[in-house]
């Protein structure tokens, strides 16, 4: 929703980090315009797998987008249940990250320890 990505041919993605040989990763050109049901489908990719995500813990923090397309809409579905658990357990890696860090004193709002801390401990 904040990039688009046109090609030298004029053809519309929705970032750079997706593959340009991937028909369904197309979502117009800058002559017939974006083809909004397509760009929906794109931007809501989480409904290709929803039937085994929606019981996921780290669903709401799963970052699995378009990019990670190869071909087409079915081994699309598979590559992302295929990377699922290496998501999961990124994910988790961030959980634990930032536990750790407040409990050492950082401050999120100000990117910095709090003061009063020695060692990272009040």
């Amino acid at each position: 929703m904040r990039s688009l990505f046109v090609t030298v041919e004029g053809d519309l993605y929705p970032c750079e980090k997706v593959c340009e040989n991937v028909e369904l990763a197309r979502m117009g050109n800058i002559n017939s315009g974006i083809d909004i049901q397509k760009a929906s489908q794109i931007l809501n990719i989480e409904d290709i797998t929803s039937g085994q995500c929606k019981d996921c813990w780290a669903y709401r923090y799963c970052d699995f987008c378009i990019r990670y397309a190869e071909k087409e809409k079915e081994e699309l579905k598979t590559c992302l249940l295929r990377n699922c658990a290496d998501m999961r357990k990124k994910i988790e890696h961030v959980f634990k990250d930032y536990c750790v860090l407040r409990e050492l004193g950082y401050d999120f709002e100000t990117d910095s320890l709090r003061k009063g801390t020695e060692n990272g401990r009040k």
